[in-house]
């Protein structure tokens, strides 16, 4: 019996193992024929031929999987302007290499062939790439990120170091950073309770008076510098994570085309 069992598992395994090689095969011949016609079509286009719609939108597919963003140089997109699912998916491509001259070109053919609903999605999604601009964000994907943006871009740096200055972590929480502000505030107060103390009642400075004094000030001047920059670094976090998040919106949209 258990020789039985033992020659059948052998066969499973050894069956198993033929199919996910004829699959690793498979795989592997798929692979080298779209990058054979690839580089067909790519010569194609470098020799300033026509590609038909079809073609191009396989072209477009294989620049994005192989990444290679260089290769949008040869496509002449004023050829299929009066196609709006090539325009939609170069918009996307050049989206998703970040490539503002491929962008812009399809979108001026976007807004020149198509409905305008479409253009003003895109000219947003447009805008926030490489505009930086968050004040006509009206996507529903992109909302909050968007209003957060919006809230800090009404604030003063200037505010934020006067705050901090008068109450140490204030500056953040008025920035919009509570947990970061109030957790500073209690660290400081923790910090400086000996040079208040010394301050207010005038004790005698001890050697833990001096430590603490040396560790105070540092973190105090740097309460204050922090929070007048916060501002500038947290847009600019801001901002580059709403552009990865167009990235993957335009990803995920071209991969439902």
């Amino acid at each position: 019996m258990n020789k039985f069992f033992g020659l059948f598992f052998l066969f499973i395994s050894l069956h198993l193992q033929a199919e996910i090689d004829s699959l690793f095969y498979a795989h592997l011949k798929e692979s080298k024929l779209d990058l054979e016609r690839y580089q067909l079509l790519k010569l194609e286009l470098s020799g300033k031929h026509y590609l038909g719609v079809e073609q191009l939108k396989d072209y477009l597919m294989l620049c994005r999987n192989y990444n290679d963003s260089n290769a949008l140089a040869n496509v002449e997109l004023k050829q299929y302007a009066q196609d709006t699912s090539i325009m939609v998916r170069a918009f996307f491509i050049g989206i998703h290499f970040r490539n503002e001259h491929f962008c812009e070109a399809s979108l001026m053919l976007i807004k020149e062939h198509c409905i305008v609903r479409n253009y003003l999605v895109f000219q947003e999604f447009f805008d926030v790439m490489y505009r930086s601009k968050t004040k006509s964000i009206a996507h529903s994907e992109f909302q909050n990120i968007g209003e957060y943006i919006r809230k800090l871009e009404r604030k003063k740096a200037w505010i934020a170091g006067l705050l901090s200055t008068v109450i140490p972590g204030l500056g953040k929480v008025y920035m919009l950073q509570s947990k970061t502000g109030f957790a500073e505030m209690f660290n400081l107060l923790v910090l400086g309770f000996v040079p208040i103390e010394i301050l207010i009642k005038g004790a005698q400075i001890t050697a833990g008076a001096v430590v603490g004094i040396a560790l105070f000030v540092p973190f105090y001047l740097s309460n204050i510098y922090s929070a007048y920059h916060l501002k500038q670094s947290e847009l600019k976090k801001c901002h580059q994570e709403l552009r990865n998040e167009v990235v993957r919106y335009c990803d995920y949209q071209y991969m439902s085309l």
